[in-house]
């Protein structure tokens, strides 16, 4: 909805049309036009091309680096054509996401929406040629993350790590009805069956009378005094977890449990969270170096954009 032509940014002696910027947001923005009201949609859509045209403003100043340290034109072409190998591996992987045949069936359903595949190409290698080269300067600035900084981040965002609290189980239950004799026999034969090694679960599917027989007798996450059977019910909180229950004796049932998990809500123990935690440690360093090395190189280059005047808008696409 937008003209073509609209200048979006210029860096240095580079200009970035707006059209330059749809071409890599259009499906994503005609899939939340269809899901979004319309006002919700049009802040998001300013919101998002702000956002893409500040990211191609990056990848312009990182590119224009790169090239007043490698000057030779020839050798910036070898490094665009590997990079275009890693773009035909990227549309055959987007086509098998989306279940399509391959990538001419993709390259179809994008210029139906609008996407001119050259230019996607072409954004494409520059932005991986401008995370290369970015990379290589800041990669081996980055460190591991101490135990310190790991405890320390674990215990100021200790809220994150809580848990569901409630308890996950599988249950074989076997009705009394108008023999609790027989019964009482049958879900014994059953122990003894579970005793000498049985799968819990196909034996659930096999002789459960409960509602989740069917599942293996899986219930999902229940909460303490959800259970309508008193019995049943303490038994889910006290059983130790993935054991085998004795045999409850319920109202009008039968039943032997096992606890596949269970929370009371506290936080997950730092030993269970210190993987994730490293990873969101260097992400937040790589980000911080990242920005620090872009905003070091945006110092000497000359950046204009669509939205330096802070009274300029967007064009209502509606109106086009």
């Amino acid at each position: 909805g937008y003209n073509s032509f609209t200048i979006a940014a210029v860096v240095d002696d580079q200009v970035i049309l707006l059209e330059d910027v749809l071409t890599g947001i259009r499906p994503e923005l005609e899939a939340r036009k269809k899901a979004m009201p319309p006002a919700q949609y049009q802040e998001f859509e300013k919101q998002r091309i702000q956002m893409a045209v500040k990211n191609r403003i990056q990848q312009a100043i990182v590119l224009n680096e790169l090239k007043t340290k490698i000057p030779n034109a020839q050798a910036i072409d070898r490094i665009r054509q590997a990079a275009t190998g890693d773009f035909e591996r990227y549309m055959m992987k987007v086509a098998y996401d989306n279940k399509m045949k391959g990538k001419e069936e993709l390259i179809a359903q994008l210029k139906k929406e609008g996407t001119d595949i050259e230019t996607l190409k072409s954004n494409y290698v520059d932005n991986m040629i401008a995370m290369q080269y970015l990379n290589s300067l800041i990669m081996p600035k980055v460190t591991e993350p101490t135990r310190d900084e790991m405890e320390e981040f674990y215990q100021n965002n200790v809220a994150r790590w809580g848990t569901e609290a409630g308890a996950v189980w599988r249950q074989i239950e076997v009705k009394k009805g108008s023999d609790p004799t027989k019964a009482r026999k049958t879900i014994e034969a059953i122990q003894s069956e579970l005793a000498s090694g049985a799968d819990f679960g196909e034996v659930a599917k096999k002789k459960s009378q409960g509602p989740t027989s069917a599942a293996g007798g899986l219930w999902s996450r229940v909460s303490r005094g959800s259970y309508a059977d008193p019995a049943v019910d303490k038994a889910i909180f006290t059983s130790p977890v993935g054991e085998v229950s004795a045999i409850i004796d319920g109202k009008t049932s039968y039943h032997i449990i096992k606890v596949e998990e269970r929370s009371d809500g506290s936080p997950k123990p730092f030993v269970d969270v210190q993987d994730q935690i490293k990873n969101e440690l260097k992400k937040q360093q790589l980000d911080r170096l990242r920005k620090s090395v872009i905003d070091g190189f945006a110092e000497s280059h000359r950046v204009e954009t669509m939205f330096d005047d802070p009274k300029a808008e967007l064009a209502d696409p509606q109106q086009k």
